[in-house]
């Protein structure tokens, strides 16, 4: 399989802001994405999902990701493009991430996934010959599931409500946290 665009991601000085515009343009809710970084998600065509998320940098441009099944081999046809590796990571889940995205996987997919929950997979960023930051992703068979070609379909709109309230229970849970009121 060749390298498929699977993820926009859209740095936003203001989340807030950029969920509301984004949902609207959309007309679908954004979802807060399970993770410690303020990031919002949103199906923005069939197999693609829109993110907006606070900056890692200050200098952070639009980053596009793409799914690969071999991702050192990618990673290898890029640099002889030109490509320059900026940075290798595993994509690890916490313990309340997992436990959010176990729930929000049966939910939609009526079972909870096959093999381990504990990461998501794995990914590259480079730096495109132009200056363009992309991604690399080589995601376990689960987390790879949902992205799929062709319209949205009701996966998707499913997909999307149990990522709506997967985002208010990890919100609501990280505020429990905050305030002290966790397990009370």
């Amino acid at each position: 399989m060749s390298a498929r665009l699977i993820i926009a991601t859209i740095p936003a000085a203001n989340s807030d802001t950029a969920k509301a515009f984004y949902s609207e343009l959309l007309g679908t809710e954004m979802a807060r994405t399970p993770i410690d970084h303020p990031t919002h998600h949103a199906w923005g065509a069939a197999g693609v999902k829109l993110n907006v998320e606070a900056p890692y940098s200050p200098n952070q441009s639009t980053i596009l990701y793409f799914l690969v099944d071999d991702l050192q081999a990618s990673v290898e046809k890029c640099k002889a493009k030109g490509g320059i590796v900026m940075r290798e990571m595993d994509l690890p889940l916490t313990d309340d991430a997992q436990e959010v995205l176990l729930s929000h996987y049966s939910e939609v997919w009526g079972a909870p996934p096959e093999g381990s929950t504990s990461s998501l997979g794995k990914a590259t960023l480079i730096l495109d010959p132009n200056g363009m930051q992309i991604g690399l992703l080589e995601l376990v068979e689960w987390a790879a599931k949902e992205y799929r070609d062709g319209e949205l379909t009701e996966f998707h709109r499913r997909e999307q409500a149990s990522s709506v309230r997967a985002g208010r229970a990890w919100e609501a849970a990280k505020a429990r946290i905050v305030t002290g009121t966790l397990n009370r």
